[in-house]
């Protein structure tokens, strides 16, 4: 259960109000890096500031959607559970809460100051409650586990293939499922989806780095690829994207 009760259902914001954050994206985001240097210049210390600049864009980018997605349907824990897996990431690689919890602050300041009066006090209450996920003394509650809708047994040597970046041991793993009967879909279903949200929790844990995850990716890719070229009728295809890899479904949506 989350900490943070209050915000679970928040007033529903205006039209009006979320096309002011969409068209003022990018003021947001100079405001809270220009600011955020003044209050900890050191901070440009840790690398070419362009590249940090960049970084930090990204991030604030990814805390924007988050938001919208909250105000848009009136559930705050869209947002508050996305922090909260934020949290999980950074604290298992000792990474410091202070640079969120300050850039949330001052994305606080500039979207009250920009929207109408009716709608600065749901904004206002979603970033402080979003600000208090990082204090160090905050509850942290467990990142819930998402669970494919059905897993065959072989997804389990086929998450050794992926991370050890065996394509022909993946390739055949898919491909014995389909000539054991069992369906294309069901195969990626039931092998590709759970070794990919296994490759996510990993990573969430700081298990595996982000070249590995982007192998795994990448061997996956290739073994669908295969396994759908060598199914009767089917084209040679060289390469698959479906929904499927989309790791990162293991902690966020």
């Amino acid at each position: 259960m989350t900490p943070y009760p209050v915000c679970q259902s928040i007033i529903l914001v205006s039209d009006k109000t979320l096309a002011r954050i969409d068209r003022e994206q990018d003021g947001i985001c100079r405001y809270v890096t220009d600011n955020y240097i003044r209050l900890h210049p050191e901070w440009v210390a840790l690398g070419p500031e362009d590249k940090l600049l960049r970084v930090c864009r990204k991030d604030l980018e990814f805390h924007l959607e988050y938001i919208k997605s909250a105000l848009t349907t009136g559930h705050g824990g869209i947002f508050i559970d996305y922090l909260h897996w934020l949290r999980h990431v950074l604290e298992n690689r000792n990474l410091s809460l202070e640079h969120t919890k300050d850039c949330l602050g001052l994305m606080r300041d500039y979207l009250v100051s920009i929207v109408d009066q009716d709608d600065r006090e749901s904004i206002a209450v979603l970033l402080e409650t979003g600000i208090g996920v990082f204090r160090t003394d905050a509850p942290l509650p467990e990142t819930p586990v998402l669970e494919p809708r059905f897993q065959l047994e072989s997804h389990k040597p086929y998450v050794q293939a992926i991370l050890s970046g065996d394509q022909r041991e993946a390739a055949g793993i898919l491909q014995q499922a389909l000539y054991d009967g069992v369906p294309y879909t069901d195969a990626a279903v039931g092998i590709v989806q759970p070794a990919m949200y296994k490759i996510g929790r990993l990573w969430q844990a700081n298990r595996i780095t982000v070249a590995q995850e982007h192998l795994a990716t990448a061997v996956s890719q290739y073994a669908l690829a295969q396994a759908f070229s060598s199914m009767p009728g089917s084209p040679n295809l060289t390469t698959v994207r479906p929904y499927l890899l989309a790791s990162k479904a293991t902690t966020m949506p």
